[in-house]
C-alpha cells in the first residue's frame, strides 16, 4: 500500500531592488493563482515562507531543504480560490524578508510541512494545490509592496535675493519652508 501526497513546496522570486535601501515597507501582498486543488487525503492550508535557494532562477533538489518553517501568511484550503488570485498579506516577518536591494525569495509549504505534522496515513490518496509560476502565460505570481522611499531634502537657492526655500519630506510628502526676502514670498 502506498500513500500518495503532493507536497506543496514551491519557489517564487521577485526583483525588488528598485525599492532602494532607504525604503520603509508598510505592507506587502503576495498573490498566487491556483487553478486546481484536491483533498482526498486531507485539506492542506497553504503557507508563505522564506526561501534561501542559491540561484533564484535555477531550483535544484537540494533547495527543498532551504524553505523556511516560519509562516509569513496562510490561506486555508477551504478559502483557496481556483478562479481568482489568492492574496497572502505578509506579516512583519514576511515584510522583513523583502530585499530592498536585490531579489526577494519566497516559498510555499502546506500546514503539514510548516508544523512537521503529516496527514493521517491513507492508501492511494492525494492532496494537491496547483500554483501557476512566472512562466505561465497569464495569472503569474505577483508581489505588491506598499512603501515610502527616502527623498532627501531639496534646497532651492535664492534667485536674485528674493526667496529661499527648503523642501523636506515627511511620510513621503513634500513639506516646504519658505523664507521671504525684502517682503516677497
Amino acid at each position: 500500500q502506498i500513500i500518495m501526497v503532493l507536497i506543496i513546496e514551491d519557489f517564487f522570486s521577485f526583483k525588488t531592488s528598485a525599492l532602494g535601501a532607504g525604503a520603509t515597507i508598510s505592507d506587502a501582498v503576495l498573490s498566487l493563482y491556483c487553478p486546481s486543488k484536491g483533498n482526498a487525503l486531507g485539506s492542506p492550508d497553504v503557507h508563505i515562507c522564506a526561501s534561501t535557494q542559491t540561484d533564484a532562477n535555477n531550483i535544484v533538489v537540494g533547495d527543498y531543504s532551504r524553505l523556511g518553517t516560519t509562516s509569513f501568511s496562510n490561506i486555508s484550503y477551504a478559502s483557496l480560490s481556483t478562479s481568482a488570485y489568492n492574496d497572502f498579506t505578509l506579516n512583519a516577518s514576511g515584510i522583513s524578508n523583502i530585499s530592498k536591494t536585490g531579489v526577494s525569495k519566497f516559498g510555499t509549504k502546506s500546514n503539514w510541512d510548516i508544523t512537521g505534522t503529516p496527514p493521517e496515513w491513507s492508501s492511494n490518496k492525494l492532496a494537491s494545490v496547483v500554483i501557476y509560476y512566472a512562466d505561465n502565460g497569464s495569472n503569474k505570481p505577483k508581489l505588491v509592496v506598499t512603501y515610502t522611499s527616502v527623498v532627501g531634502p531639496a534646497n532651492v537657492k535664492t534667485y536674485k535675493g528674493l526667496a529661499a526655500a527648503s523642501v523636506k519630506t515627511c511620510k513621503g510628502l513634500a513639506v516646504a519652508s519658505i523664507k521671504t526676502k525684502k517682503g516677497l514670498n
